[in-house]
């Protein structure tokens, strides 16, 4: 039972928010202190008596808790969340009824932040840490539909991030996922008293379905919901961490709920820059018709998972790395194709031999041209210095007769020249066997007429060395840049103009998302601009959205650019209500030594 008169104050929820705290629930908890209220009810931090534990005690809504048939259901959604354990999972220790007139539900108690609030203080968010998280949102989905428990309002809102350490003693972001499966029980359209608070989202038997920014096309039109259905809503939580805001929204959840039925939702590369892996994997998860989508959540985060290694390769494998690859995928090619290692091995073999072939052709021309010109220049060498030989008359010429290169200009016997003898060895090599060798003797004095002298032979050309490259002389390198303390660099807003009357305020609370510091110190340590100032124009639509954002200035860098360029394209000012609105933004850049 409710203890310390809790029972009387069960007719007033507005009072019992508050007047709970420090009062017995069932015997079994201590409320301490109030954590927040919504929709479904309120949760409270208590203390576990039993076991001496922090837990997270939410309480129901007075007028939901008297329906029997809610009861019924709220007890069957509970037992099946309290058989979820898993380490991105919150998890639900104990639940019941007091006097059948409050439900409770003692969970994990964890101290984070949601991953909205993340989004709205964080964001643009970095590929991997998105990848990361919704990594872990899609391992707790997936354990949770093993065991058919359909959560039907995943949200940023219901997405827990916890400061953790690593097995090796390192800062990691740890998502727990909160609610499963008991959500929706708290805002049930009751059609005994022709209540709408469940609204148009609402079925005719009373149960909600989720909430309009985040719930799929099928659920919006009051049809079952599935795993597909938790999918569609894992996508619309990819497209906010990705642009900075959910795909469809409005002045009223009616007609946020219709775009989900009817609107296609703009692809975030022209919002934003988006890798083009992680948006076809959003644009999958947002696919109209559950049959479109990813089959579960397993299937969903691998490809998540392989979307980011295959940005992270594209930016940083080396030329090398990606031709091995390519060789990799080629060998997979033909042994899908049935071409086997010893194939491979025959073609590599009758490769290398046509190779060899065709480098033995080679040498054997190259060799006989050697030889050639090698014979070319002994027959130089001796024409200029074998002895002259007196005049002859030239014979007459014989038709049919072919004068090879070798043979020797015949002389008459009596003109001449005597030679000296040479040994048999040496005769027999420059006559290749013509003449043998004769014994050594004096020779005879002979009458030499008068002769004709060979022509000179052309003179060598000498090569010339070029001449001595010019010396360049190098100036003195000019004295290194004062060192910049990045860490007090500061960027704020010095001015702000506007069209439309459009309130400066307006414009510059909506820029306080943008992570102007954070920024320009990136920028600093990649070697921008010191100090300055630069103006940010803004296009804005009818609706408030920014559609355009220009970041000029003199010592402007493409990182400065990039990163509050993208920020600012995401923003949403309020109290506009024109299209074709502009403002211009100064801002000022200040970084000292």
């Amino acid at each position: 039972m409710v203890n310390d008169g809790v029972t009387a104050m069960i007719d007033d929820d507005s009072s019992r928010a508050s007047q709970l705290v420090g009062r017995s629930i069932a015997g079994k908890f201590v409320v301490e202190s109030l954590i927040a209220t919504g929709g479904a009810g309120t949760v409270y931090r208590a203390r576990q008596l039993a076991l001496d534990r922090t837990v997270a005690l939410k309480v129901l809504r007075q007028d939901i808790a008297r329906d029997a048939h809610f009861i019924e259901r709220f007890k069957r959604e509970a037992r099946a969340a309290s058989r979820l354990d898993h380490p991105n999972s919150v998890r639900v220790f104990d639940f019941g009824s007091v006097d059948d007139s409050l439900l409770y539900l003692a969970m994990e108690y964890v101290e984070g932040r949601t991953l909205h609030h993340l989004i709205e203080e964080e964001w643009p968010l970095g590929e991997a840490r998105i990848v990361d998280i919704m990594s872990q949102v899609l391992s707790a989905i997936a354990v949770a539909h093993d065991m058919e428990v359909i959560h039907r309002d995943l949200k940023p809102d219901n997405i827990m991030i916890l400061r953790a350490k690593s097995d090796d003693g390192e800062e990691t972001e740890l998502v727990k996922v909160c609610d499963f499966g008991i959500a929706t029980l708290g805002a049930i359209q009751n059609d005994r008293t022709g209540g709408q608070a469940g609204g148009p989202w609402a079925t005719m038997d009373g149960s909600l379905v989720g909430t309009p920014g985040y719930m799929s096309p099928e659920q919006a039109r009051g049809e079952q919901a599935d795993r597909r259905s938790d999918i569609y809503s894992a996508g619309v939580i990819l497209y906010h961490m990705l642009v900075g805001r959910p795909p469809f929204e409005g002045e009223s959840a009616y007609f946020v709920a219709m775009k989900h039925i009817t609107d296609s939702p703009l692809p975030p590369s022209q919002i934003t820059a988006v890798d083009p892996a992680l948006e076809a994997v959003c644009l999958r998860a947002l696919s109209k018709a559950p049959r479109d989508r990813f089959d579960n959540a397993r299937e969903m985060r691998a490809a998540l998972r392989a979307a980011l290694a295959h940005a992270t390769s594209a930016r940083s494998t080396p030329a090398a790395e990606r031709v091995a690859a390519r060789g990799a995928a080629e060998t997979q090619a033909l042994e899908s194709a049935g071409i086997g290692a010893k194939a491979r091995r025959r073609r590599a073999l009758t490769a290398v031999a046509g190779f060899t072939a065709l480098a033995a052709v080679a040498g054997a021309f190259a060799a006989r041209s050697m030889f050639r010109a090698g014979r070319e220049d002994a027959r130089t060498v001796a024409a200029a210095t074998t002895p002259v030989a007196a005049a002859a008359p030239t014979p007459a010429p014989v038709a049919d007769r072919v004068v090879e290169k070798q043979d020797v200009a015949e002389t008459a016997p009596a003109q001449r020249v005597p030679r000296p003898a040479l040994t048999p060895t040496l005769s027999r090599k420059r006559e290749r066997g013509k003449e043998r060798a004769t014994p050594a003797a004096a020779p005879a004095p002979v009458t030499v007429a008068p002769v004709a002298l060979a022509p000179a032979p052309a003179p060598t050309p000498v090569a010339v060395a070029p001449p001595p490259a010019p010396v360049t002389v190098t100036s003195p390198p000019p004295p290194p840049a004062p060192r910049i303390d990045v860490e007090h660099a500061t960027a704020t807003i010095a001015g702000i103009t506007t069209t439309s009357a459009i309130p400066g305020s307006n414009i510059r609370a909506a820029l306080a998302r943008v992570p102007l510091v954070r920024c320009y110190r990136d920028a600093l340590r990649a070697g921008g601009l010191a100090s300055g100032t630069a103006t940010l124009h803004l296009r804005i639509d009818s609706g408030g959205y920014v559609t355009g954002a220009a970041l000029q200035g003199a010592g402007v860098t493409s990182p400065l650019k990039t990163c509050i360029e993208k920020s600012a394209k995401a923003l949403r000012i309020k109290d506009v209500d024109t299209g074709d609105a502009t403002a211009d933004v100064t801002l000022s850049f200040v970084a000292a030594p």
